[in-house]
């Protein structure tokens, strides 16, 4: 699971990785979805973010993105944000 996340955001899914909208290129998507055949689910606070980074994904070659939208909505678990999270 992949969060398009910025400094402001408040919760996280458990065991998401961090993979800022605004910092995705060839290699910051490799760093964390090194398969471009891997299954991506991809989400944010309200969904806008989540749009953008699943079209920069799919620009980038990959081929199983799931777009979740908005974390705000969510009836399931979440996380604080502010835990190390991310490898």
């Amino acid at each position: 699971m992949c969060g398009s996340r910025t400094s402001t955001t408040t919760a996280t899914s458990p065991g998401a990785v961090l993979l800022p909208v605004g910092s995705i290129d060839e290699d910051t998507a490799a760093e964390v979805i090194p398969e471009k055949d891997s299954t991506v689910l991809v989400y944010c606070r309200s969904g806008n973010r989540s749009k953008t980074a699943s079209s920069a994904l799919a620009e980038l070659g990959y081929t199983n993105i799931y777009e979740f939208g908005g974390i705000n909505t969510w009836p399931y678990a979440t996380e604080p944000y502010g835990k190390e999270i991310c490898k």
